[in-house]
Order: structure tokens, then sequence, then C-alpha cells
């Protein structure tokens, strides 16, 4: 959309706004920040916020409820709808100046970033298992259905499976370049 001119001005849980400019005056990346407290991506926001970088928030998930709270098993951290609820990604913004717009520069960030992807992917993947052998065991007595429904949670879970590996091998290339530099 950058490319094409427009900016993004506001984000909301089902929508972008975005008014015209000039082709490409502006850059954009996505950041996930599931893992987040909302102390952290506060601190985190801030510091991007005095780079220069302004900030939207985007949900990766609807939920049309009040008070709720969320459990991120790969984080160990709860979100609140106070707090970092439906802030899962960070969407970036920064002028197109020419210099390299890069969010991760230090190997231990970059290690940590792809980890807490790919461990998102891996909880998925173990929920999903779960999933299939309680659905296979007792949810339904219909078998037809059982065997299909089942084939889709596996389905899914390959799925899930192929982006943990593909973030593991991520993860372990960047730490093979960690150790060489060491």
């Amino acid at each position: 959309m950058a490319k094409r001119g427009f900016r993004l001005v506001k984000t909301s849980r089902l929508s972008y706004v975005f008014e015209s400019c000039e082709p490409s005056k502006f850059e954009y990346r996505v950041e996930f920040a599931g893992e987040k407290s909302y102390k952290e991506l506060k601190k985190y926001c801030d510091f991007l916020n005095s780079m220069g970088y302004k900030t939207f928030f985007k949900n990766l998930n609807l939920n049309y409820s009040i008070g709720k709270v969320k459990w991120r098993p790969w984080s160990g951290k709860f979100a609140s709808t106070s707090g970092s609820f439906n802030k899962e990604l960070i969407i970036l913004e920064k002028m197109n100046d020419g210099t390299p717009f890069e969010m991760h520069t230090d190997l231990d960030d970059i290690i940590g970033y792809y980890r807490n992807i790919r461990n998102m992917y891996a909880i998925v993947s173990l929920l999903l298992i779960i999933l299939a052998a309680v659905n296979q065991s007792y949810l339904l007595n219909i078998t037809e259905i059982k065997g299909w429904v089942n084939i889709l949670i596996l389905l899914l879970c390959i799925v899930f499976l192929v982006l943990v590996f593909l973030y593991t091998k991520i993860v372990y290339g960047y730490v093979k370049q960690k150790n060489i530099y060491e």
C-alpha cells in the first residue's frame, strides 16, 4: 500500500484506515509482540517512538467480549483487556529516508524474537494434538464425523508443525552465527 501512495493512519479490530500520500514515502514492518506483558509492550513502544517510528497495534484473532483475560502459554504471561489483549502485532511506520529499517540488530534479540514465534506455533500444535486425542476417545460418538474432525485437526497440526520446523531452522541458523562470532 505504501508503494502505491497510501499511509496507515489507524487500525481497529477489523479494519485499517489509510490516507493518500506520496508513493513510497513510508515503510512498514510488522512485529509479533504476543509474548510481552503490558509493561514490556509499553516500554518497547516508547523506545520505538523515541527512535522515530510510529506504532500501531493489531490483534491476531477477533474477540468481542468485555473483561477478557487470556493466558499466553508460550510466554507464561497473561493478557487482559486493559493491557496487551488484542495487541499481539505491532505495525511500525518509518519515513523512507534511505536508511535501513532493521528492527532487531543484536543476535540475541533476533534469536529471542524467532524463539517466541516458534514457541507460539509449538504450543498450538500441542493443543491440537491433545484436542485430536480427546476427540478420538470422548467427545463425538458418530464415527464418520469423528474421523473428519480428527483429519481436519491433524492437517492444521501439520501446518503448525511445519512452521515450528521452519522457525527452529531460523533460530538454529542465528545461534550458529552467534557461536561463530563469539
